[in-house]
């Protein structure tokens, strides 16, 4: 038994001398246990977690500014608004 109760000490020990921050601990005499708050996240688990997606780039538009499938839709239709115009104001022969 006390091999086992040193061994189980020691590991947790080991532990607790790896984490940045103290965990709370809860001893509880009366049921002969002992709690220990775990984090959130282990240093490890934080190596294993994937990498957050970068955010994309937003680039902001004004009313200045339009995009460009807009700006090439607005000039084909003056141009075609403009050759109608100008078929209208021949005269007639």
């Amino acid at each position: 038994m006390r091999e086992r109760f040193e061994a189980a000490q020691s590991e947790i020990n080991a532990v607790l001398a790896d984490m940045a921050e103290m965990p709370a601990l809860t001893v509880d005499a009366n049921a002969r246990r002992i709690e220990i708050a775990a984090p959130e996240h282990f240093a490890d688990e934080a190596l294993a977690l994937p990498a957050p997606e970068p955010e994309p780039e937003v680039e902001s538009t004004s009313s200045d500014q339009e995009p460009a499938d807009v700006k090439a839709e607005d000039a084909a239709a003056n141009e075609d608004a403009e050759a109608k115009d100008a078929q209208s104001a021949k005269p007639a022969a």
